[in-house]
């Protein structure tokens, strides 16, 4: 009689643990859900520059990276040329008939929403660092940081040449 009872609340027991683990594990995901239903934006993108897309009316940040801005000029061999406009051409091309998702990170109070964005399931953010047209922003992140060592170490878009952290750039002509 006592196995029995050992029995039946051993099997009580695993039966109120694992009630206990699926609460927890669905209770952040619902808890979310309103709060990513508002901060998701989806459909088809236009590039801005290199690190931005406009969906509708909304301008979008890309998350964890930094781009030339358009006016920002690099080396390779002896000449320069736009790698700004060469990286808005390259997030342009990832966009091109893309469903494009990106949901919002952060909301900064004096610019538009950094988010990380997919096309077509695929990171914008990745795929720029991985083609050389972006590096990592590891001011805010080490996301990326593998990505840009790789693209670096094969020579890939502007890693082919010279150029200035795209944040370095923009400090210089800003006179910061």
């Amino acid at each position: 009689m006592e196995e029995i009872i050992r029995q039946t609340m051993r099997r009580t027991m695993r039966q109120l643990a694992i009630r206990a683990a699926l609460c927890l594990a669905i209770l952040p995901v619902s808890a979310a859900l309103p709060a990513m239903a508002q901060d998701t934006l989806a459909g088809p993108a236009k590039a801005v520059d290199g690190r931005s897309l406009r969906i509708g009316e909304t301008v979008v940040r890309l998350a964890d990276i930094d781009a030339p801005d358009p006016a920002q000029t690099c080396m390779l061999e002896d000449r320069v040329y736009s790698c700004g406009k060469l990286a808005r051409a390259a997030l342009a091309d990832l966009l091109t008939g893309a469903q494009v998702e990106c949901r919002i990170a952060v909301r900064p109070p004096d610019g538009p929403p950094v988010a990380i964005c997919l096309a077509d399931g695929f990171d914008l953010s990745l795929n720029m660092v991985h083609t050389g047209w972006a590096v990592a922003d590891r001011d805010r992140s080490n996301r990326y940081a593998g990505i840009e060592s790789a693209a670096r170490e094969a020579r890939r878009g502007m890693w082919r040449g010279k150029f200035e952290r795209p944040s370095t750039w923009r400090r210089a002509v800003s006179g910061e």
